[in-house]
């Protein structure tokens, strides 16, 4: 008929756990190319996106905290999850251990905003790097890392 049905062994077939779907070329009978695809069992293709904007330090009721903005990108909801957040200074000194903070369920498109407790030792006039991680229940977690420059004056 019209229709190619294409069987492959779990084993041996070539496929990596990286890989995200599989691929077939070739030629028809009549030397024409041939191509699919097809997903791969063990890959959720639905999951969210999440994305974090740079971290803010910010001055509230006088106590300095860290606030990261959490946006999905995705097309399905994101369920309620944790980021971790390390904070060194710009020649790479640790300023703390991990803080770590949760954030709720996010509906695509959406967002939410964490607010941590920044670490005694920081200060409001110094560059920090940051290292925020985000999405440990998806396929693919988001590390996102930057420096925050002082304001200028």
């Amino acid at each position: 008929g019209k229709d190619v049905i294409a069987t492959f062994s779990a084993k041996g077939n070539g496929f990596a756990d990286h890989n995200f779907t599989g691929k077939l070329l070739g030629r028809t009978k009549k030397g024409k190319l041939l191509f699919g695809y097809s997903r791969l069992p063990w890959v959720t293709y639905d999951e969210p996106i999440l994305s974090t904007r740079n971290p803010k330090l910010v001055s509230k009721d006088g106590e300095l905290r860290i606030e990261v903005e959490v946006k999905n990108y995705g097309l399905s909801a994101s369920p309620a999850s944790s980021m971790s957040l390390s904070i060194s200074t710009q020649d790479g000194t640790s300023i703390d251990e991990v803080i770590k903070g949760d954030y709720p369920a996010l509906e695509p498109w959406s967002g939410a905003i964490v607010s941590l407790k920044a670490p005694a030792s920081m200060k409001a006039d110094t560059v920090y790097r940051y290292t925020v991680t985000t999405g440990g229940h998806t396929q693919h977690p988001l590390t996102y890392e930057t420096y925050i420059p002082k304001k200028k004056k």
